[in-house]
């Protein structure tokens, strides 16, 4: 959608929203179930022969988030009865990111990462 606003008004109802729809918008949520069922199927994956160095790359991706949430699990705080959260800043995650080498995040490794997924979607794509 392309709108034109060039010497225009812009007027933003619901403006109060702005700043949750923008934090939403950056952020996720991820489960240990679903780290967990994402290494099942890489090793399926692995196990079938099939993109052996890019499946075990995202696992390694995988093991990483599964250790940082286990080493901060003592710090989630209770919401409601379904779960446990923390929210962190970002300076924060990149902080304890780059403290952790058995997290296996940097900004080399985020790049393998991406790079294998993009890897990996292609050819599922063709």
């Amino acid at each position: 959608m392309s709108i034109n606003i060039d010497d225009g008004i812009v007027i933003l109802d619901e403006a109060h929203n702005i700043e949750d729809a923008s934090r939403e918008a950056a952020s996720s949520i991820l489960t240990v179930l679903e780290l967990e069922e994402a290494k099942r199927d890489l090793q399926y994956m692995i196990d079938a022969r099939v993109s052996i160095d890019a499946h075990t790359c995202l696992m390694m991706l995988c093991d990483g988030m599964l250790y940082w949430i286990e080493s901060v699990k003592d710090q989630l705080v209770q919401q409601g009865f379904e779960y446990e959260a923390k929210v962190w800043t970002g300076k924060e995650i990149i902080k304890m990111f780059q403290n952790a080498e058995k997290l296996h995040l940097s900004c080399a490794s985020v790049k393998l990462y991406k790079d294998q997924l993009i890897e990996l979607t292609n050819k599922e794509q063709q």
